[in-house]
C-alpha cells in the first residue's frame, strides 16, 4: 500500500521505485548483470535496487535510465502514471487504502518536498511524450550541490537564476551566473550545480530533448 506522497515522490518509495526500473530493463533487453556491469555496479545491489531492498543514488539512478535509452523524468512521468492507473482499475475497497486525492503535478525528481535544507530538483509538469520540453526547478541551500559527481542530461539546458548565484562546472571549466541571468549549454556534458555562498540559489532549468 502506497501513500498519497507516493505519485509525486516516487524516490522516496524503494518498491515502486525498484519495480518500474526493473520493467524498464526487461524492455531494453538487457539482464541485470549486463546494466550493472555498464554503469560499474554490482549485480547483487542493482537486483536489490530492483526489488526495493536498496535506494541509489540520484545520479546513479540517472545513469541507468539514461543506459535504457530513456530521460529521467519521463521514467518518472510514466512511473507515476503507472502507478496512478493501477489504482483507478483496483477494486474498490482497495483505492481507499491507496490514494484519495493528488496534491499537485510536480514531480520530485532529488532531495525532499517542502524544505530548503537539502539540494531539490522538481519536474514542474508531468511530459506527456519522450520529446516534451522538461521544465525543471532547481533549489540549492547555501554551501552545497546537487550531486557529488558530475551528471548528464538528455538534450539542450537553458537556465535562468531567479535567486543567488550558481557556480556551474563544465568538466573541469567553471562559469557563475548570477540573479536574473541566463545560460545555456549541450546537456551531454558532464556538469554540476554548486552554490558556494550564504544566499540559497534557486533556478528554472529548461531542458529540449536532443535532435529537437
Amino acid at each position: 500500500m502506497y501513500s498519497a506522497e507516493a505519485a509525486e515522490d516516487i524516490i522516496h518509495h524503494p518498491t515502486l521505485f525498484g519495480a518500474n526500473l526493473r520493467r524498464l530493463r526487461i524492455a531494453s533487453d538487457m539482464s541485470v548483470q549486463q546494466a550493472a556491469r555498464a554503469l560499474g555496479l554490482s549485480k547483487s545491489f542493482l537486483s536489490m535496487v530492483e526489488n526495493g531492498q536498496r535506494s541509489m543514488r540520484f545520479e546513479d539512478s540517472m545513469r541507468l535510465v539514461h543506459l535504457y535509452g530513456y530521460s529521467f523524468a519521463w521514467f518518472l512521468t510514466q512511473t507515476r502514471d503507472a502507478f496512478m492507473q493501477s489504482v483507478i482499475d483496483a477494486p474498490l475497497e482497495e483505492q481507499t487504502h491507496k490514494i484519495v486525492q493528488r496534491r499537485s503535478d510536480a514531480l520530485l525528481m532529488t532531495g525532499e518536498r517542502g524544505t530548503e535544507r537539502v539540494p531539490r530538483l522538481l519536474l514542474l509538469r508531468p511530459l506527456r511524450s519522450r520529446t516534451d520540453t522538461e521544465w525543471v526547478e532547481l533549489m540549492l541551500p547555501a554551501y552545497t550541490q546537487l550531486t557529488e559527481r558530475a551528471i548528464t542530461l538528455m538534450g539542450e539546458v537553458r537556465g535562468v537564476i531567479q535567486r543567488g548565484t550558481l557556480l556551474l562546472v563544465l568538466n573541469n571549466d567553471e562559469y557563475i551566473a548570477r540573479e536574473g541571468e541566463e545560460f545555456c549549454f549541450d546537456g551531454s556534458i558532464p556538469h554540476v550545480y554548486r552554490n558556494y555562498r550564504a544566499e540559497s540559489v534557486q533556478a528554472t532549468l529548461v531542458i529540449t530533448p536532443a535532435g529537437l
